[in-house]
């Protein structure tokens, strides 16, 4: 993931190797292949893991993540990590 100028200037890599992602309130919602879930600011600072899950897709909604892990294994957490449930 690269973060640049509105013009394609000024081009910075702050986080590589990332399977999805999502952002909200200048957060980045992440998950790399076999690493899991994770968060980090919009600088790629700060990084903090909320979940061992491979993760596919991440979406986000109000103050939760809902996350798509392959087969029937939808899951639903709040944005902390905390809450974990299957839906």
């Amino acid at each position: 993931m690269y973060k640049c100028k509105e013009d394609g200037t000024d081009k910075k890599m702050i986080l590589e190797d990332l399977s999805a992602f999502n952002i909200k309130d200048n957060t980045i919602y992440y998950s790399k292949y076999k690493k899991g879930l994770f968060k980090c600011n919009l600088d790629g600072k700060n990084i903090m893991k909320i979940s061992d899950d491979d993760t596919y897709s991440i979406n986000l909604v109000e103050n939760c993540i809902y996350y798509y892990m392959g087969g029937n294994n939808i899951i639903k957490m709040k944005l902390d990590g905390t809450s974990r449930e299957r839906i």
